[in-house]
């Protein structure tokens, strides 16, 4: 199955680049957190911080038609983000997670963690150009003109 590769907390996601890189709002996401649904690493400053994986699942919660129960998506969140094989009534399947239960329901997530990877990997690197940018000989000749400059009055 693809996974998207874990990183360090320090360096994960904000709550407002969560929000963006997973299609939902961050009242959401701030929601799922007051009721204990989902777990976010901390910042030193006490920022909380997210994961690929974690993304993941708001992007899946966000797309099914139907609100699941606040257990099922608590071990929903705990299989995807943690890496579970198995969590509550949800189990993985290779390509898919299913909830157990009278009728047995089927999620296909290859599509969906592929959608995931392309939005992280294509908001990486934007912040890598524009970390170097900031870095950049160029950048800091303007900037220090800019300073020096008097205003036009």
């Amino acid at each position: 199955m693809n996974t998207i590769p874990a990183r360090e907390s320090s360096s994960g996601l904000s709550l407002k680049e969560a929000a963006v890189l997973s299609g939902v709002t961050e009242k959401v996401i701030r929601h799922e957190l007051a009721s204990q649904v989902v777990r976010a690493s901390r910042t030193a400053a006490g920022a909380r911080r997210f994961s690929p994986q974690e993304l993941v699942y708001f992007c899946l919660v966000a797309e099914l038609p139907i609100e699941l129960p606040r257990k099922d998506r608590r071990d929903l969140f705990d299989l995807l983000a943690r890496g579970a094989a198995r969590r509550g009534r949800w189990r993985r399947e290779s390509q898919r997670l299913v909830l157990e239960g009278g009728v047995p329901v089927i999620l296909p997530i290859s599509d969906l963690v592929k959608r995931v990877e392309a939005r992280v990997t294509l908001f990486e690197r934007g912040r890598a150009r524009a970390v170097s940018l900031q870095r950049s000989p160029e950048v800091t000749r303007v900037r220090s003109r800019e300073r020096t400059q008097a205003p036009a009055e």
